[in-house]
Order: structure tokens, then C-alpha cells, then sequence
């Protein structure tokens, strides 16, 4: 079957055409910024292991450049971009491709579910720098989760997701509650049109089940977490006493059954180690 034809969208002529064809550009306002390296969608397309029997599911979508390359491999591409303009655009440079959706839908209120009715999908994105951490963790947690997730993000993002326990974030604590990641390759800031102020990195998400399989001790985890991390310099035994009301010889005792040394931080714990306070936790009379 031969390949539909498309526009070049890591040309910048082309893309400028485009963007007066259009009468738009690259917002701020939507963190937009058009991906035209050829090696970055390359790492992108490989890392996300689409192929004919797999359909895909790529967030923010833009102009399309990504969407081309992932309609040439895939079984079907759902295209998820919310801007009008771009996605107009969106609609004309994809014209030639019978396996694409485009839709028109908040990324982060997708009920991927509904377009894949329990069927496995990948996901693919170029990801807004403002609401990263936001759609990182929704589609680790959604009823139906991806297979795969690779996104393209800040840099310095990647590297806290991928940090060891000694440096761990909430975003890093969910990432590691639900998949195992990988910094796959280095984007500078001069493959974006407009170029960022930072750079980004090409990121593999091999999703499996939750390291803690019961649900209510997951939920117990992030509440304590998210709680925790808001207040990172403290130790976290006056994170734990501000947070339950409790004695201090209470907390205290609490620490000690989670095998958690009081003057700890929450960023030096790991998974197991919250499991651990999440189930521990003394109930209020």
C-alpha cells in the first residue's frame, strides 16, 4: 500500500506556509511549540513501539508532525488537539490519511475507555511544559491505561521522574507506583519553532501493574504524600504530627512500626517506605 502524501512539518518554509495559510502560530498561552527535528519524532515513533495492530493515541497534537509519522505505522491515530486553530490546521495537513481522528477534547478530561473500549492502545506526546506532571499522572491512573506512553518533555522533568531515592518527587513516586521509565533521548531547545527556554528529552513509560495492588492503600499513599511533599524541607515526623493532629509519641510510634526514622525527609523515601506508613497509620478513635 503506498504511503499517503503529507507536508514536511520539520521544514521550516513549511511550516511558516502553514502557519500564514492559517493566519496562526505557536501560542504561549497553550504552551505550544512545534517540534522540526527529524531525529527527535524518529525517537519518539520508535520508543512508542507503534505498529498496523496497534492503535494510538497522541496528545496535543499541533500541526501534526507526529501524528504523520505515528499514521504511517499505526492501526488507527486518535489526534488530541483542543486549540481551534491548530487544530484546523491539523485537519489539512492530515487530509490524506484514512486512519486518523481528530479530537477536540481537554486532554486531561480524555476518558480513553470510551475510544478504545478495552482494546490496548499507546500513547504519543509532545506534552504542554504547564500541565506535564497533570497528564503524566492521568493516564498512568485512568481505568485504562496505555501499554506504553512516550512523551516529550522538560528535561529537568525527566531527569526528577527518573531520580534514585535520594531525590524522589510526587511525580516520581507516581511514575514508579505504575510503570518503569527511561530517558531515551536528548532534545535541545533549537528543535522546537519557537525554541523553549529549556530543553527536553524524549521519555518511555513501560506501563504494568501497580506496584501496590490494593486500592485504598494506593489512595492512603498519595494522600500522605501529596501532603508531604507541599512541605519537602521538613522531617517527616512534623510532617506526619501537622497532618494527623496526633501526640508526638503517637507519630513517633507510628514511624517506628513503618521502620521510617523520624528526621528522614519525604523526598528520601521510597515506594515501599510510604506503602509501609500508608498501612501503618494509626485510626482515630
Amino acid at each position: 500500500m503506498q504511503t499517503p502524501k503529507a507536508p514536511d512539518l520539520t521544514n521550516i518554509r513549511e511550516l511558516q506556509r502553514i502557519e500564514r495559510l492559517f493566519q496562526t502560530h505557536a501560542r504561549s498561552e497553550f504552551s505550544q511549540h512545534w517540534l522540526i527535528d527529524r531525529g527527535a519524532l524518529d525517537a519518539i515513533t520508535e520508543e512508542s513501539g507503534v505498529h498496523a495492530g496497534i492503535a494510538a493515541l497522541e496528545l496535543g497534537a499541533g500541526f501534526g508532525a507526529l501524528t504523520i509519522e505515528l499514521a504511517r505505522k499505526a492501526k488507527h491515530v486518535y489526534a488530541v488537539e483542543i486549540e481551534n486553530a491548530a487544530a484546523e490546521a491539523l485537519k489539512y495537513t492530515t487530509q490524506s490519511f484514512g486512519n486518523i481522528t481528530i479530537v477536540r477534547e481537554d486532554l486531561l478530561k480524555l476518558r480513553p475507555e470510551e475510544l478504545f473500549g478495552g482494546e490496548p492502545y499507546i500513547v504519543a506526546a509532545n506534552l504542554p511544559y504547564a500541565i506535564t506532571s497533570k497528564a503524566i499522572r492521568y493516564y498512568l491512573e485512568t481505568p485504562q491505561p496505555p501499554i506504553h506512553m512516550t512523551t516529550l518533555i522538560q528535561k529537568e522533568v525527566a531527569k526528577r521522574i527518573i531520580a534514585d531515592d535520594e531525590h524522589q518527587s510526587l511525580l516520581a513516586l507516581s511514575v514508579r507506583m505504575y510503570a518503569d521509565a527511561r530517558i531515551v533521548a536528548d532534545v535541545p531547545a533549537h528543535c522546537f519553532r519557537p525554541p523553549p527556554e529549556v530543553d527536553s528529552a524524549v521519555v518511555g513509560f513501560h506501563i504494568r501493574e501497580p506496584v501496590i495492588q490494593n486500592s485504598e492503600t494506593r489512595r492512603r499513599v498519595f494522600q500522605l504524600a501529596k501532603y508531604a511533599f507541599e512541605q519537602k524541607r521538613k522531617q517527616i515526623h512534623n510532617i506526619l504530627h501537622s497532618r494527623s493532629g496526633l501526640p508526638a509519641v503517637v507519630v513517633l510510634r507510628w514511624l517506628e512500626e513503618a521502620s521510617v526514622a523520624p528526621d528522614r525527609r519525604p523526598q528520601t523515601l521510597s515506594l515501599a517506605e510510604w506503602e509501609r506508613l500508608a498501612e501503618k497509620e494509626p485510626r482515630k478513635a
